[in-house]
């Protein structure tokens, strides 16, 4: 699939993937008590009987602990989701406009066509068979370089998008540089209240897509719309691709908690979210040099400021994975160095400097946690509480109830993979995000403020 392909990103499809995620918590459930039972009993004869207990060795299987707590709040979040009504209903009533805005640096041209095409065909669309009503209009947000190297290949898209081409000489009065500059000049130019439905350059929507933003914004007078991305764009299960099966799990554990009082997740992603203007223009992007991480520096000033206004956006949003091992390890080290940035920030509370540095933490022992399984095997010692040994095959469940529920939010969109494929890249692409928190410490300074991802095939 490729070109047209957000045509097949249809309202029926999103109904049939809710209906099943809604079902999964009980199933698994009953197939976690099995799995405990039966693990726990292998536990115990293989582990504890058997394995040889080396008290200088056991002290580091603590390291299989770290991420507990993250696992546990994922997993409760979970359980929650068949009472979460993620249908889309139709709300009739008046409503400001929505700017479908598409910040890019301009290179992946062929992204940034598809994305503006699938809002344009999709909003189109409804609104002839008047299942919507909101005006709207697309901006495409491109850096100048990107602009003027493609700018022929842009003439088909002219009619349907207004680009906004920010000025090489633009200055924030906080000297903020990459994407939160364009995001600032935007935000500057703007000069109108709406909504501003924020979209990475491979960002497309679907039908579901609109129609949930239309929900949305006759429904809240205000606040910050937070939705769920799949990334089924040329998907061929490569291993960078299977590990964002897991990323879309993650989303609606992220719903749950940004709506809570207190957000206890890192994630806040910079696409799929719709902003009333009121809010981005009090708040802006204008967060000086260090703003590699924008989208998690305007979540902490938007929960600073106005406390909980983050609602769910139904619908999906439509994505392409890295391309490859290597981007994917870019990407990682990009999120790495956004999140090191925010913690080192005076306007960040206390207390989310701590959920931040537990969650890289968690992340860092990932790598670990592996090696520490091969010293297991080699050397035969348990971990430091005996008792415990059944905390273990309850993480590798929970993991890979992850994948499983990624797969199962994306099968109606991508082509059937055979099992081996599915585990092979699976288990590859999980390797490489275990590793990437160390390659982006190795490579830290290396990393650019532009830094260029390719996404176009």
């Amino acid at each position: 699939m490729g070109y047209f392909q957000y045509r097949l990103f249809t309202i029926e499809k999103y109904n049939n993937t809710i209906r099943r995620l809604s079902l999964m918590p009980r199933y698994v459930l009953i197939a976690l008590i099995i799995f405990m039972t039966l693990s726990s009993f292998f536990v115990y004869i293989i582990i504890i009987r058997i394995h040889i207990y080396n008290n200088n060795l056991r002290l580091i299987t603590l390291l299989w602990l770290i991420p507990m707590p993250f696992i546990i709040i994922n997993f409760l979040y979970f359980l929650r989701l068949p009472g979460e009504d993620f249908r889309i209903h139709r709300v009739i009533g008046s409503c400001r406009p929505v700017i479908f805005q598409i910040t890019t640096l301009g290179f992946n041209y062929k992204s940034v066509i598809e994305t503006v095409k699938s809002v344009d065909y999709w909003y189109n669309k409804l609104l002839s068979e008047h299942r919507i009503e909101f005006e709207s209009e697309i901006w495409v947000v491109i850096e100048p370089d990107g602009y003027k190297k493609n700018k022929r290949y842009f003439s088909e898209i002219e009619k349907m998008a207004r680009f906004i081409v920010v000025p090489e000489d633009y200055k924030t009065l906080n000297k903020t540089t990459g994407k939160a500059r364009a995001l600032q000049y935007a935000c500057d130019i703007r000069k109108r209240d709406a909504w501003i439905y924020h979209q990475d350059e491979e960002t497309m929507v679907g039908e579901d897509t609109i129609l949930g933003i239309d929900e949305f914004i006759k429904t809240h007078k205000t606040g910050v719309g937070v939705g769920i991305i799949l990334y089924p764009q040329n998907f061929n299960g490569r291993p960078s691709q299977m590990q964002e099966l897991s990323r879309s799990y993650m989303d609606i554990m992220s719903i749950f908690s940004q709506r809570s009082e207190r957000n206890m997740l890192v994630g806040f992603h910079g696409s799929h979210i719709i902003l009333s203007s009121d809010i981005e223009d009090s708040i802006g992007w204008d967060f000086g040099n260090r703003s590699t991480a924008e989208d998690l520096n305007f979540e902490n000033a938007v929960r600073r400021r106005y406390k909980n206004v983050f609602y769910l956006l139904k619908g999906f949003a439509y994505e392409k994975a890295a391309l490859c091992k290597m981007d994917q390890l870019r990407q990682r080290r990009r999120w790495i160095r956004g999140i090191m940035e925010s913690i080192l920030r005076k306007d960040i509370s206390r207390i989310r400097k701590t959920v931040m540095i537990f969650q890289l933490i968690s992340w860092f022992s990932a790598a670990l946690s592996l090696f520490l399984f091969v010293l297991v095997i080699i050397y035969k010692f348990s971990i430091i509480i005996p008792e415990l040994a059944f905390l273990s095959p309850f993480i590798w469940f929970l993991m890979l109830i992850q994948y499983y529920s990624g797969y199962s939010m994306h099968r109606q969109y991508i082509k059937k993979l055979s099992i081996y494929v599915l585990i092979k890249n699976g288990l590859i692409g999980a390797f490489v995000d275990m590793i990437s928190p160390w390659y982006a410490i190795l490579r830290l300074k290396y990393t650019p403020k532009k830094d260029f991802i390719k996404k176009d095939v």
